[in-house]
């Protein structure tokens, strides 16, 4: 289904739920005010009439020949003339009676009921019908709470006390109201209603349909932005202008645009810090890695090349940026082929880490597969300078495996993604080491007990070696592979001949 005819079909849901929701509180709360003004006036009128009518009078009607006497007629040619009189559309009386407590029985019973029509008329004497409000109030004027039934119908009845000359109840008058009467006006109503709840519909088609293709059309100009960008055209722009949340969304996409293009420098950039692979799983990744800086587990790697600067004081600056160049084009191709992460640069030396930003279960076999690749990297690029008479180089690594604080770090000026802590400062002194002790890879116990059960390298213990401006001395290994080979998984242009180690 279309957002179009969703849209139409929500709106004009919504207007028939809302307004039936006011129809019918407005018909309830009618309803109350209707019964509470009609209880009202017939109140009024059944008081009124009371007082007109002489107690004293009523008090001498004893017997069923009381009817034929002048006084009975004249007072209830009066009930009948008040009661004829309020037979009005608004509010129509349909019965108008007086009734008194029987002698012996707790009931009331009828003394006059000037009703025309036999089979509905009441004598002197015969029974009302049993009403319990009656019997509380009878000293009082009241209107039932309750509707009365009987066979003839519903009743809305009112009662008010008739009193002697002495202020004694004589009797009470009684003034009925059929409910059809007020039902007849809460149908008409119910048809003013159900007119408004049709015409508001039709309304609401009309204004829906209206408002479904006003908000569609702006919908489908952000679509097809949104397809472009989609697309691969991150400089593509919406340029709605409708002053409403679709301009305001329309304002959101192209700053999303704008995001992405910077997100896709930013992955250029970072690109030239981690491998392809850990690019790709990163961006893939359903949790996005921290690189806001977080505590954990790494092993952190350190090389730098022995008397560089000696070597570099007999060579043409040129020369010397040439040779960094291919030097470091092929330490950064090993660092990402085994998922490392270039740290920095420090001068001729590299600081790399392994397990951030990505999680590596098996960072320390990485690290050293990477450090030994890197060494016979090395022996091929001396060889192919040897033959152009450019020096001879020699590189010393350190690794070591701790918790250190990795993320970016720095200020609003300028940020790096690095690592910090003690774990960086032992790798660095470690490599600092391999000089002295004549060793080209020195990693820590750390690293060692990661990988001391693999066939694949020879360890050299080298027990418990001072590192430079440390108090603590650390338990170290010189490490090479089991068998010596000359080619690593690079080829002779650099480039890596196998994919990735993905563990």
């Amino acid at each position: 289904m279309k957002y179009r005819t969703k849209l139409f079909l929500t709106f004009s849901l919504l207007v028939f739920i809302s307004t039936s929701i006011a129809l019918v509180t407005l018909y309830a709360e009618s309803s109350r005010l209707l019964f509470a003004q009609i209880r009202g006036e017939l109140l009024s009128i059944a008081v009124t009439t009371a007082a007109s009518i002489n107690g004293d009078e009523i008090e001498s009607f004893q017997s069923k020949q009381s009817v034929n006497t002048a006084a009975y007629k004249k007072i209830d040619d009066e009930l009948r003339f008040i009661r004829d009189a309020n037979r009005r559309p608004n509010l129509y009386i349909q019965y108008m009676y007086i009734i008194r407590p029987a002698e012996k029985a707790d009931h009331f019973v009828f003394v006059m009921d000037p009703e025309e029509n036999p089979e509905k008329s009441s004598h002197y004497g015969d029974l009302f019908p049993t009403m319990e409000e009656l019997y509380q109030n009878e000293d009082r004027p009241f209107v039932e709470s309750k509707l009365t039934y009987d066979h003839w119908g519903r009743w809305i009845s009112a009662f008010a006390p008739i009193y002697d000359s002495q202020g004694v109840v004589a009797a009470t008058l009684g003034v009925d109201v059929s409910i059809k009467e007020v039902q007849s006006k809460m149908y008409t109503l119910i048809l003013y209603g159900i007119i408004a709840l049709a015409s508001s519909l039709i309304i609401s088609i009309i204004i829906a349909h209206l408002l479904s293709k006003l908000v569609t059309n702006s919908l489908s100009q952000l679509v097809v932005t949104v397809n472009e960008i989609g697309g691969g055209d991150l400089k593509a722009r919406s340029h709605l202008e409708s002053n409403d949340e679709f301009d305001e969304l329309s304002s959101a996409i192209n700053a999303m645009a704008k995001g992405l293009e910077e997100r896709e420098r930013l992955k250029l950039g970072f690109a030239r810090y981690v491998s392809q692979y850990v690019l790709e799983k990163i961006l893939k990744s359903e949790v996005p890695a921290n690189l806001e800086g977080e505590r954990r587990r790494l092993t952190v790697f350190f090389s730098d090349i022995r008397s560089f600067t000696k070597i570099s004081e007999n060579l043409a600056p040129e020369v010397v940026v040439s040779l960094l160049n291919q030097y470091f084009e092929r330490m950064i191709a090993v660092i990402f082929l085994h998922n490392g992460t270039l740290d920095k640069f420090i001068g001729d030396g590299i600081m790399a880490e392994f397990g951030a930003p990505l999680e590596d279960k098996q960072q320390e076999l990485h690290a050293v597969r990477a450090a030994l690749d890197m060494q016979i990297e090395i022996q091929k690029l001396t060889e192919k300078w040897k033959d152009k008479g450019l020096p001879e180089i020699s590189v010393g690594m350190g690794v070591h495996t701790g918790y250190a604080v990795v993320g970016n770090i720095g200020s609003e000026i300028r940020m790096e993604y690095t690592a910090v802590g003690d774990a960086v400062n032992v790798a660095a002194r470690l490599e600092k080491s391999t000089k002295r002790l004549n060793k080209q890879i020195i990693i820590s116990e750390e690293t060692y007990k990661a990988i001391k059960n693999l066939d694949e390298f020879t360890f050299e213990d080298l027990g418990e070696v001072e590192l430079t401006g440390r108090e603590q001395y650390i338990h170290s290994y010189a490490i090479e592979y089991k068998v010596q080979r000359n080619t690593s998984a690079l080829g002779d242009d650099g480039k890596p001949v196998k994919a990735p180690t993905k563990t």
